[in-house]
């Protein structure tokens, strides 16, 4: 498709510390409820970043909930024990699973990516999605390979075009999006996010995430025909 015109970016303004404060609470309350607190966790997180992602000086809502999001759990969760089963109790079973998990991840992110655009708003005007699994899956088989070849070091290339396919396939009312994120400096980030990570004893997470939240925002483009 080819655009007329190129005509605004996201950018992001959430800051580490903020976000350290809503990051300790949920893994508390996750902690504490035993795993249970994690989809309100998830949602809480989400409405934090959303919020300060920016577009035209206005802000980005994201409408979901800890209470559906824990459905949404409840089936993954349904799944995966499903797959412990085959591993212990059926033949061949370590090799069930493994494919099952393997097919599973791809669908799990596609599933999550027109879940979170459903509901997600901008000025009221919500986001669609018109992306082909098929196509999604082999994208993502084919970057699984290199990562696994390359030791984890094509991982941020992999990522970039996951993103890349995502969100050139998703709109936002009759606009088009786009992202042109580069690998090396997801690369550059997560090598330094993972060295400060583990030097401050892992308190240095939040601002790892929110470092990776900006990058991808702030490479997305929109464009109207």
């Amino acid at each position: 498709m080819s655009y007329s015109n190129y005509d605004h970016r996201f950018y992001f303004t959430g800051k580490g510390l903020r976000y350290f404060g809503i990051w300790a609470t949920n893994v508390i309350l996750t902690v504490v409820t035993l795993g249970l607190y994690y989809p309100w966790a998830k949602a809480a997180m989400r409405k934090f970043l959303w919020n300060e992602t920016l577009l035209n000086e206005d802000r980005f809502v994201f409408h979901g909930t800890g209470k559906e999001m824990f459905r949404g759990f409840i089936i993954a969760y349904g799944m995966i024990a499903a797959l412990l089963v085959t591993l212990y109790f059926m033949p061949f079973g370590v090799v069930l699973f493994y494919l099952g998990a393997l097919i599973l991840a791809p669908i799990a992110i596609y599933g999550g990516w027109r879940y979170r655009l459903s509901r997600t708003s901008w000025r009221g005007i919500h986001f669609s999605f018109r992306g082909d699994i098929g196509k999604f899956m082999g994208i993502y088989f084919v970057g699984l390979l290199f990562t696994i070849l390359t030791l984890g070091i094509y991982a941020p290339w992999w990522r970039v075009k996951i993103m890349k396919y995502l969100f050139s396939n998703s709109q936002l009312g009759n606009y088009d999006l786009d992202f042109d994120g580069d690998g090396g400096e997801l690369f550059g980030i997560n090598v330094l996010g993972v060295i400060l990570s583990v030097l401050t004893l892992y308190i240095y997470v939040p601002w790892f995430i929110a470092n990776r939240f900006n990058f991808t925002f702030k490479n997305i483009a929109i464009y109207h025909d």
